[in-house]
């Protein structure tokens, strides 16, 4: 029906002007999850990430850093690819 096809384009416009806004304000979403690391608690309750941003994180209990740095910055839109290793502290042997 006319009113459904009319909400839907509306619903569309403004989800397109919504992200539009995003990419030329250089806004990211919520930070990249990954496996062993995880983001400082004092990031996870941010809800703006502006252009220039920097979220930290830490490796998971049970592994320690062993190389690189546990940063990202919101860059163009995106998340810059942390670039840390962790590894466990503790190995489990035979």
């Amino acid at each position: 029906n006319f009113c459904s096809k009319l909400w839907g384009k509306k619903h569309f416009s403004i989800t397109l002007i919504k992200h539009n806004v995003s990419f030329i304000l250089g806004q990211c979403g919520f930070p990249e999850s990954y496996p062993d690391i995880s983001l400082l608690e004092k990031f996870q309750t941010e809800n703006e990430f502006p252009e220039g941003h920097e979220v930290l994180y830490q490796c998971s209990p049970g592994f320690q850093q062993t190389n690189g740095t546990a940063n990202s910055i919101c860059k163009d839109g995106k998340w810059t690819a942390v670039q840390v290793t962790c590894e466990r502290k503790y190995k489990v042997c035979c």
